[in-house]
This record gives C-alpha cells, sequence and structure tokens, in this order.
C-alpha cells in the first residue's frame, strides 16, 4: 500500500484488500464494502445526522474472531481515519466508542501535522 499526503488531501495507490487481520492475536475477517445496519443503527444514524463509514464486530465467546467492515469508496481521508479507528476497536474493545474516536482523531492529526508519507512495497 501506498498512502502519500499532499496538499490538500491524501492519496492512495497500489492497495490491496486483505481478507483477514490478526488483531492483538485474534482474527479478524475484512470486508471492503458499505457496512450493514440495524434499524435501530440506522434510526440513531439518521437522528444524528452521521454516516456509517465502518464497522467493527467483536468476536464473541467461543468464536474464532470478529469482522471488520470499511467501505472502500469513501474519500481518502475518511478511508484512513475509519481504517484506523475499526483497527482500534479490534486492538482495545474495552475502550468506548468515545476514547476509540478521539485517539484515532488524534493519531490522524499527527500524521498530517507530519507531513506523514507511508510507503509499504
Amino acid at each position: 500500500m501506498i498512502l502519500t499526503s499532499l496538499w490538500m488531501g491524501w492519496y492512495i495507490g497500489n492497495v490491496s484488500f486483505p481478507k483477514t487481520h490478526y488483531f492483538r492475536g485474534k482474527v479478524y475477517n475484512l470486508r471492503w464494502r458499505k457496512p450493514s445496519m440495524t434499524k435501530k443503527e440506522r434510526k440513531q444514524h439518521k437522528k444524528a445526522g452521521l454516516q456509517l463509514m465502518g464497522k467493527h464486530t467483536p468476536p464473541y465467546y467461543g468464536s474464532a474472531g470478529g469482522m471488520i467492515t470499511i467501505d472502500k469508496s469513501l474519500p481518502m481521508e475518511d478511508f484512513a481515519d475509519t481504517t484506523l479507528h475499526e483497527a482500534l476497536h479490534a486492538c482495545f474493545p474495552d475502550l468506548d466508542e468515545s476514547a476509540i474516536t478521539e485517539a484515532s482523531e488524534d493519531i490522524t492529526k499527527l500524521f498530517k501535522r507530519m507531513g506523514m508519507k507511508i510507503s509499504f512495497e
């Protein structure tokens, strides 16, 4: 994956979308499409004026792993932030939504300030 920061945005190229990944010893299935929502979630998001960009389903007792779904059609900055956000959920399932959101936003801001360029080749 090549992720390069630009003046007013982010660029991504040569991306592969793996089907699984291990977070802290637990395997997660990765889905790269628009996340599905329950009726309750749709109502909550509509009321709050929010868009669901990603979704984390933790492993349940006795299961082999969890699932992360991320909308790969998002603008690059949202895609990168959402991927980080959902990965943090997988790594730290005991943290609440506000802590995960704060951490992912702070890390993304740091990357921007640094003019971060990430390249995995």
